[in-house]
């Protein structure tokens, strides 16, 4: 494949490796999705093997999306043929195919946080319990936590020992029977339901792991428990299949989860090590086509060696253990670049910089920097929508001159137009849906509803 002429010897090795498990540790700018799509490539082109067989399973459906569009420049409408998706998107189609042997319709409802709040908020009044005493959120966040420890709302009860958590099992119940009565998941019903969805009906389970011959699995680091246990019962067979003619091919870099808050454990990265050793070759991809030397330098300094850093020496050890110097590709090797970390004074007298003082420090290399008159643009990257909004409006009063644009946006469907109109659209599907009745209710085409003499009934 021409395609193979561009990858360096690292990224060849990994594409066209034979069958069985393969486990990439891949450095941040290391190509590892450009690794994935011309290994999904290579198996098809060159190892003759079926598009259909081939699950591709990334973090987002940003990613997904691209990797479906290299692939369909590479392979044509071949690439049609391929699952490529988010574990909730590949849970989605599978509980749609065959979520009616454990009750669910064709056509469920997703229900997203928005909703999901509103129907604890629901429970909450009907069960006669003050939402100020018991936040939704709190218990929204509880229940979900039951969930990516696959307890079901009956198996919760098992492990209750507080009042709180009594509470929380009362709403469990209540919300799980009204998601019920409007044919509705929420988001970790997807990978909770596909569980039990595969163990407990063999025939389903026997079904996927005989499509998926080759399964191809993006951001590990990231994976959920929840997310390994939908992928361990797909690919258990083909791990253990020493044939040759099946694959599990993994990638990530335990260095970058940052996923944590949302369940992603990077401990989950040792378990198919654990669990089938000796069986799954390693791989590394540390050459970084994304920054210069200078950058890499400056990263190695800095968490090459934590030794001194005051971290638990657990922690150190693990992070030792999976740690290798980045290097720059060869054509970044004679860019130049600056990289440093600067830590802003403190106000006050206070010991550690204020989020102010931070952003004025950005502001005062904007400054130094002349981007206008030199004709460059700038980037400050930040970790949340609300950091970048105080950043915009301190650069905008600290950087005459400076045109400063806030790239971050409200999710289409907070625009109450289009709020409206997916409420219409979903009660035309789902008449028992309660909050698209309510929605539709509360907008102004509750008069035309009234006209065509509409009600859930």
């Amino acid at each position: 494949m021409d395609a193979l002429a561009s990858l360096n010897a690292a990224q060849r090795e990994a594409v066209e490796a034979c069958g069985g498990p393969l486990l990439i540790i891949a450095g941040p700018g290391s190509g590892k999705t450009r690794v994935i799509t011309n290994r999904i490539a290579h198996l098809i082109a060159s190892c003759g093997v079926n598009p259909r067989d081939i699950l591709a399973v990334t973090f987002t459906n940003k990613a997904a999306r691209e990797m479906k569009e290299r692939l369909e420049c590479d392979l044509g409408h071949v690439a049609d043929s391929l699952s490529i998706g988010t574990f909730h998107a590949i849970c989605c189609r599978i509980l749609r195919a065959d979520g009616r042997a454990i009750g669910l319709s064709r056509g469920f409802v997703i229900y997203d946080d928005d909703d999901q709040v509103n129907l604890i908020k629901q429970s909450l009044t009907e069960l006669k319990l003050d939402p100020k005493q018991y936040p939704p959120r709190l218990i929204q966040s509880s229940i979900s936590a039951a969930k990516s420890r696959m307890q079901s709302e009956q198996h919760h009860a098992e492990g209750v020992d507080s009042y709180f958590e009594e509470i929380v099992q009362r709403v469990y119940r209540h919300y799980q029977s009204l998601l019920s009565q409007s044919d509705a998941v929420d988001f970790d019903d997807i990978l909770l339901k596909t569980v039990q969805l595969l163990e407990s009906q063999p025939e389903v389970l026997a079904h996927y792991q005989s499509r998926y011959q080759h399964v191809l699995v993006d951001e590990f680091q990231d994976t959920s428990d929840l997310q390994w246990r939908v992928l361990e019962n797909l690919v258990d067979e083909v791990v253990q299949d020493d044939s040759g003619r099946r694959s599990l091919f993994y990638v990530g870099d335990v260095k970058q989860a940052i996923y944590g808050w949302r369940g992603g454990n990077p401990r989950l990265f040792d378990v198919p090590l654990t669990r089938y050793p000796g069986q799954i070759e390693v791989l590394p991809l540390h050459e970084s086509f994304r920054s210069c030397p200078a950058i890499m330098d400056t990263v190695n300094r800095t968490f090459g060696d934590l030794s001194g850093s005051g971290l638990p020496p657990q922690a150190v050890e693990r992070w030792q253990r999976y740690w290798e110097p980045h290097r720059s590709a060869q054509h970044l090797e004679h860019v130049e670049g600056f990289a440093t970390i600067l830590e802003p004074p403190c106000d006050g007298g206070s010991l550690t910089p204020s989020a102010e003082d931070r952003y004025r420090l950005v502001a005062q290399l904007l400054n130094d920097m002349h981007p206008v008159s030199r004709g460059l643009t700038a980037a400050v990257l930040v970790r949340s929508n609300d950091q970048g909004r105080a950043v915009v409006d301190l650069l905008r009063a600290e950087c005459p001159g400076m045109t400063v644009i806030h790239e971050g946006r409200a999710a289409i469907k907070d625009n109450p137009l289009v709020a409206v109109l997916m409420a219409l659209v979903t009660f035309a599907t789902h008449p028992g849906d309660m909050f698209a009745w309510r929605h539709l209710q509360m907008s102004p085409l509750v008069e035309v509803l009234d006209r065509l003499h509409l009600d859930r009934d």
